[in-house]
Formats: structure tokens, C-alpha cells, sequence
């Protein structure tokens, strides 16, 4: 499991990525969520490192992260790591 006692420097965006929509909408306010090729379960013939998976308004981006959240059991030896987790991303 991974520390997030070392969370500062923790290499966020090794495997996945959350970046703003790249549209000409200056209005636009969705995300789009990538995972590496290596990574991803279709495979990928071309030279993409990166593979877009979804398309994120606010709302479904606050859903990822209570599903990442809930992902930590809420009792046992993960209760430390969910509050801290919560913790940060509350900040």
C-alpha cells in the first residue's frame, strides 16, 4: 500500500492524470481523466502514451473521489489512511 505519510512527494500523476478540457469553450469546465497506455485494458497500437478514459463535469469528479475515498475500508488498519486521505483532499 502506498504511504501517504510521504504524500508531498508522492509521483501523483505516474499512472493516471486529471487535466482540464483542452476545448476552444472558455466556458467549458469538464476534466479529462487519462491512464498510461501501459496501463490501460484495451491495447493501443499507436505511439499514445497517455489513453483518455472519461470525461468529468464537477459533479462526476467529486464522485471519483468519494469512490477513491470509499475504496479505504472504514475500519480496521485503513481508518488512518481514509481520514488522512479525506483530510487532504479537503485542503
Amino acid at each position: 500500500m502506498t504511504n501517504l505519510a510521504d504524500y508531498e512527494q508522492w509521483d501523483y500523476r505516474k499512472i493516471f492524470k486529471i487535466d482540464p478540457c483542452n476545448c476552444e469553450d472558455e466556458e467549458c469546465n469538464t476534466f479529462i481523466l487519462s491512464v498510461r497506455k501501459t496501463h490501460a485494458i484495451t491495447q493501443y497500437d499507436d505511439d499514445q502514451k497517455w489513453v483518455k478514459l472519461a470525461i468529468l463535469d464537477n459533479d462526476l469528479l467529486v464522485d471519483l473521489i468519494k469512490n477513491c475515498i470509499s475504496t479505504h475500508e472504514s475500519d480496521g488498519e485503513y481508518l488512518d489512511d481514509r481520514e488522512r486521505l479525506e483530510q487532504m483532499l479537503r485542503k
